[in-house]
């Protein structure tokens, strides 16, 4: 944009000069292409997700955010104690894990995997990401969507959740995995009973 201001200068002193007039012309457009790329689904949805996952931790972690505000340690009995969780630069709860050392780990693995983000069990947006994990890779069994969820999210308990949320919530799987009711059998007629009769005569 700064360029594009001295173009524009430029080309006020000089308003016949053909060259400035198309720098000035690529130069809109280049920053119009780069907006709609800012504005496109995968950024709008990185901002949203940030939001959201926000949002459900002030919820779920009042009294844990408290604490961290104010830059010290969970009670031990806390089962986030031991992963020595902080709030980043979004204002996200993220836990630390022992990939942090290495510059090579850093590169090999993300920064999701080495300080995943603190989710409850029990939250709404937790089970939503866990449904759509498990549809989006064709409903997969527990170990895979555990595995997935692993290298970007801390959630307590997460086995149970997902075998939980699977269970109660997709309903693919639910008709999938149903075992059909037999009917019950009928009384039988007392035509067919023939009391100190000989077997098979009716």
């Amino acid at each position: 944009r700064d360029e594009l201001k001295l173009r524009e200068n430029l080309l006020k002193e000089k308003p016949n000069n053909k060259d400035l007039q198309f720098e000035v012309k690529s130069l809109r457009l280049k920053i119009e292409e780069e907006v709609k790329r800012y504005m496109s689904s995968n950024f709008m949805r990185k901002e949203i997700e940030e939001f959201l996952i926000r949002q459900s931790q002030q919820e779920s972690f009042v009294k844990e955010l408290k604490v961290l505000q104010k830059h010290e340690l969970l009670p031990v009995r806390h089962y986030l104690h031991r992963w020595l969780p902080w709030i980043d630069e979004a204002g996200v709860i993220r836990a630390k894990t022992r990939l942090s050392d290495s510059e090579k780990n850093r590169r090999m693995f993300g920064y999701d995997r080495i300080y995943p983000i603190v989710l409850a069990k029990d939250h709404e947006l937790t089970k939503l990401i866990i449904l759509k994990i498990h549809r989006d890779n064709k409903h997969m069994l527990v170990n895979n969507v555990e595995n997935q969820l692993k290298s970007r999210f801390l959630i307590q308990h997460v086995r149970t959740t997902i075998k939980k949320t699977i269970k109660e919530s997709c309903t693919f799987c639910i008709r999938y995995n149903t075992r059909p009711a037999f009917p019950l059998m009928g009384d039988i007629p007392s035509v067919r009973l023939g009391y100190y009769e000989p077997a098979f005569k009716f």
